[in-house]
């Protein structure tokens, strides 16, 4: 008989986001388990990117649409109190969060519970959150109703021990899946620009990048853009102060809910890659732009140590950011040779069979 795996995705987001995609690569992931029935939980509001941003059709999984209304108590309600009945009737061996969510493991006690977490953000960052009391209670009550803690990477792992040390006997680590696609043929982009792919989150940075333009702009005639790809957040109407302060308006470019199709466009055709966040649980970004881009930038941070020390062009956050990033764009760049080559390490394949090893032994 069939194991049964649900896979929370049901979140915030109206259009495609890194959790979003988190949680299509791990639904992925799982469904490509033999013995295993997969069941992508999502809302409403989030049904027809999931369907079409994605490329669900490839997915050997169900989608169950959840309706009810995008908001805060609502969510949390539903994973609270509707989310065990449902489980319970379904009859799931498996729960995975694609994210720490609020949760009482004692209504299921035949349920084995994987928690994602991805960052320490709420203990590490609390900036980035509105209200990060409740955030970092969530993270708490997550990682205590879990059986298993997925790390997204070894510095991650390090930041739970710290944070969370009751819970360290529960971790294991396992890379956030990046599904490589070849890179063939792609559309040429006409305009010449520069990208980074971040959420408007004050960890991410953006400030700094926008600054460092603005500041190119000055030096030269360089006709480039700056596009960026990312949900809105808490820094969007800073950002776009900023952006009105050097009165760059016509060449900076804001985007989201894009597919996965038009991202990869985006990094293929690229002059360089930036990113320049002072703290990160993973950044698939950064993985993503190894793959995908000849040129990164990206800030010297010791989780993209741990994803490549060889291939990026790495900045000191602490030391005149905006003067070395300038310096690079204007001295020019070391290549990318890892440009085409898939990582072992985050590729779903291999990334699968400890998923499977995980479901196996426990």
């Amino acid at each position: 008989m069939k194991k049964s795996i649900y896979v929370i995705g049901l979140s915030r987001f109206t259009s495609p986001s890194g959790i979003c995609r988190y949680a299509f690569n791990l639904t992925d992931i799982l469904s490509g388990i033999d013995d295993v029935k997969v069941t992508l939980v999502v809302g409403k509001w989030q049904e027809d990117y999931y369907k079409n941003a994605f490329n669900w059709s490839s997915v050997n999984a169900d989608l169950e649409v959840i309706s009810i209304k995008n908001t805060s108590l609502s969510r949390n309600l539903w994973f609270l109190f509707i989310l065990p009945i449902l489980l319970i009737r379904r009859k799931a061996n498996w729960l995975f969060f694609s994210f720490p969510i609020p949760f009482f493991s004692f209504l299921t006690p035949n349920v084995k519970i994987v928690t994602s977490i991805h960052d320490l953000y709420p203990f590490e960052y609390p900036q980035n959150f509105r209200f990060p009391f409740f955030n970092r209670i969530f993270t708490k009550m997550s990682a205590k109703s879990a059986n298993i803690i997925s790390a997204l990477s070894n510095n991650t792992s390090e930041s739970i021990k710290k944070n969370l040390p009751a819970y360290e006997s529960k971790i294991v680590v396992n890379y956030t899946p990046f599904p490589y696609q070849s890179i063939g043929e792609y559309d040429i982009i006409e305009d010449e620009y520069y990208l980074t792919v971040a959420q408007h989150r004050k960890n991410k940075n953006l400030d700094v990048l926008i600054r460092s333009f603005g500041e190119l702009k000055k030096l030269t005639k360089d006709k480039k853009k700056l596009i960026i790809i990312g949900s809105k957040g808490p820094e969007t109407q800073n950002l776009l102060h900023l952006v009105q302060q050097y009165n760059i308006e016509d060449y900076v470019v804001f985007l989201h809910g894009i597919s996965d199709a038009e991202l990869i466009n985006y990094y293929l055709n690229c002059s360089c890659f930036i990113l320049l966040s002072s703290t990160e649980g993973l950044g698939l970004p950064l993985i993503e732009s190894l793959y995908y881009c000849k040129y990164v930038i990206c800030s010297d941070i010791p989780v993209f140590r741990e994803i490549d020390e060889l291939n990026c062009n790495f900045i000191n956050l602490e030391d005149k950011p905006q003067e070395q990033l300038v310096a690079l764009w204007l001295n020019g760049l070391n290549i990318n040779t890892k440009f085409g080559i898939k990582d072992r390490r985050f590729d779903i394949d291999d990334i699968r069979v400890n998923y499977k090893r995980l479901i196996k032994f426990n």
